[in-house]
Order: structure tokens, then C-alpha cells, then sequence
């Protein structure tokens, strides 16, 4: 008795065969005699090898991929430019003469209409927004339709105009801030400072699930519509909150601006005047940097 000569059999047979079933004896005849580099398969991938190292370039420099190895060109495109440079277009001389005159009349009608339009455009020229020279007029770059006069210009105007909203976005987020004592009001819940404490940043005590005092109407959208920043800072606008709820809110506002001034008057009322004077609902940013210098002095 010995084993069937496929491998992967273990049957035992007797001496005089070779191979338990026919099944075991394809499987070794498949996998170990026949040469599978003369199919249609093999002989494909040897094909496909030999014409990768060649690599059959167009004649832009593209390399023609293998699916299209019997096309002399990469594209439909490249093929068409190559043809049109070999070909010859004929015209009689009565064509030639009436083209000609067509071009003639185009190039005079786009000069008349340039020269024109510079005489138009010189009667009211744009000036430059920063530096405030004239804008020359140009028919390819067509300088007449910008801002600037050049890209040091723009750059310069939009780095100032940054630098001048960032500086009067910190003036009216100082005038913003709440500037008065909690225990004077009743209608702030103290049980929340005593449970969680106040909010303290990693360098300063690292209390960061503490509470903080929120703006309702919050500071950037008073910006942006320029509201007195008196009015958010009043303490009708401040409410107690964790922490992590208030970055979760991010520029929200919880309430309008209606609601907003109905809430003053009403704490007004009940508290007394928390501004001995008038307070304007909206102001410039003039008046914003005199309310600015009028608390330093």
C-alpha cells in the first residue's frame, strides 16, 4: 500500500496505480506538467510585459496605454492637430480678395470702437482706492474694471483694512465686557459656581469645566450690525453658563434685539438706571472710539 501521488490526497492505494481517483490525478497533471505560457493568457501578459519596457510614445511625448498599443496617437485630439498641419486648403482669388476685406473692415471697426471707448472712459477715469492715481485704460488687461492699480495696492488696502477692523474689534469687545458684581442681582443662580466653580484657563488655576459669564446677545453679531457695545455689557445681558456650553454656542444669540432692550428697561425698572445718561442703540465706528477714549480718560 502507498499514497496517491497528488499531495494534497492522503488516500491510501495499492502498488500497481498511481493516483486514488481521476480527480487527484488532474489536479497533478494541472498544477505540476502542463505549460501554461503558450495559452492565450500566457501569451497575452508576455505581450503586455515586452510592450511596457518598449513604452510607445505619441508624438506630444505621451505614452500610448496598452488597450490602444495599435493607435499612433495618445488622443483624438493630438491626431487632429498632426492632420491639420499637413493639410492644404485651396481658395480662388475672388475668395482670397472678399477675406481679405473682411479682415480689412474687422481691424478698422475694433480700432474705431477702442479708440472710442478710451475717449469715453477718459472723461470720468477710476481712481485707485488706496494710492488714488488714475486707472489707465487698458484694452487687454482691462484695468478699467478694477479697484487698484496694481497688486501692491490691493495687497496694502486689504492688509489695512484688517489691521483697522482687528484693532476696533478689540476696542468694542473691552467696551462689551461686563464690568459689575454678581451678588447685587437676583437673578443669577450662585448654586452653579458652588457646584463647578469658576472657569479657570490651563495657565491660570486649569478649572476648564467651570462656569463663565455668557453675553445672550453675544459680542459678534453686535458687531457686525454695530450696536452700541454699552448695551451688551449691560447685566440684563449676562447669564451664567459651564464653560463647554459656551464654546458650544459659539456667536449664537439667544435672544433678539427687541427682546434685548425690553429686558433693560425691565431691569431698569426693578434695579434703577444702570447708565446715567442716554445710551444710542446704534453707533459708527467714530463714536465708537470716542465711547473708547471717554472710559480710559
Amino acid at each position: 500500500m502507498k499514497r496517491c501521488k497528488n499531495d494534497e490526497c492522503e488516500c491510501l492505494i495499492n502498488d500497481n496505480r498511481t493516483y486514488c481517483c481521476l480527480k487527484c490525478r488532474n489536479i497533478y497533471v494541472n498544477k505540476n506538467l502542463r505549460d501554461y505560457s503558450k495559452n492565450s493568457i500566457g501569451l497575452a501578459l508576455k505581450c503586455k510585459d515586452s510592450y511596457v519596457k518598449e513604452h510607445k510614445k505619441c508624438e506630444c511625448g505621451k505614452e500610448i496605454p496598452y488597450n490602444k498599443r495599435r493607435n499612433e496617437f495618445c488622443s483624438r485630439s493630438c491626431a487632429r492637430s498632426n492632420s491639420n498641419k499637413k493639410r492644404i486648403v485651396y481658395y480662388s482669388k475672388d475668395k482670397l480678395e472678399k477675406l481679405k476685406d473682411i479682415a480689412y473692415k474687422n481691424f478698422n471697426f475694433e480700432k474705431n470702437h477702442v479708440e472710442k471707448s478710451i475717449e469715453k472712459y477718459n472723461l470720468n477715469p477710476i481712481t485707485c482706492l488706496r494710492c488714488h492715481k488714475n486707472i489707465s485704460y487698458d484694452v487687454y488687461i482691462k484695468k478699467r474694471n478694477r479697484k487698484f492699480c496694481s497688486s501692491e495696492c490691493s495687497y496694502g488696502y486689504k492688509k489695512e483694512q484688517h489691521l483697522k477692523v482687528s484693532k476696533e474689534l478689540k476696542i468694542y469687545k473691552s467696551l462689551a465686557r461686563f464690568k459689575f458684581q454678581l451678588n447685587k442681582y437676583d437673578e443669577f443662580d450662585f448654586n452653579l459656581i458652588k457646584d463647578y466653580g469658576w472657569y479657570k484657563a490651563k495657565n491660570h488655576g486649569d478649572n476648564r469645566g467651570g462656569v463663565s459669564r455668557d453675553h445672550i446677545f453675544s459680542v459678534a453679531e453686535g458687531f457686525r450690525n454695530m450696536i452700541n457695545p454699552l448695551l451688551l455689557s449691560h447685566p440684563s445681558n449676562c447669564q451664567l453658563m459651564l464653560q463647554k456650553d459656551n464654546e458650544i454656542k459659539k456667536e449664537k444669540c439667544d435672544i433678539s434685539l427687541d427682546d434685548l432692550l425690553k429686558n433693560i428697561d425691565i431691569h431698569d425698572e426693578k434695579y434703577g438706571k444702570y447708565y446715567n445718561f442716554n445710551v444710542k442703540i446704534y453707533i459708527t465706528l467714530d463714536e465708537l472710539n470716542k465711547i473708547y477714549i471717554g472710559t480710559m480718560v
